[in-house]
């Protein structure tokens, strides 16, 4: 929870409407925090950005580089329409362990949301040992 609010304060603070999603390796959610005036479909891309995390154990925008440009409307990447390309999803690691995924989802980019992700990563990394 503390990962997920520090991660919506720093978009915040840059004026920006994001969703955070903290998702278990079951991919179950965890935490879902959504800023005044967010748009619903945010909500979606945060939650296939931390899906990706898990389902590929590394970040979201990493899995984005190893498979390329995407075409828009193009078939799902490996077979799995949950898997995105774009970055702003980041593993939460415990001794190298993959434990969770924090993800951010807004409307100025994966660079910016994948800053306010680390934002989120930073506030909990003393704990992450």
């Amino acid at each position: 929870l503390e990962a997920a609010q520090a991660a919506l304060s720093s978009c915040q603070a840059s004026n920006v409407a994001a969703v955070v999603e903290v998702m278990d390796t079951a991919f179950n959610p965890k935490v879902i925090l959504a800023a005044d005036g967010t748009r619903a479909n945010l909500v979606e891309f945060a939650r296939r950005k931390a899906y990706t995390v898990i389902k590929t154990s590394m970040s979201s925008a990493e899995f984005g580089a190893s498979v390329g440009p995407q075409p828009r409307g193009g078939p799902p990447i490996n077979g799995d329409a949950n898997l995105i390309t774009f970055g702003g999803g980041l593993p939460i690691k415990v001794n190298d362990e993959i434990v969770a995924a924090l993800s951010v989802s807004g409307p100025t980019g994966p660079a910016a949301d994948e800053t306010c992700a680390k934002a989120g990563l930073d506030k909990i990394r003393d704990r992450l040992k």
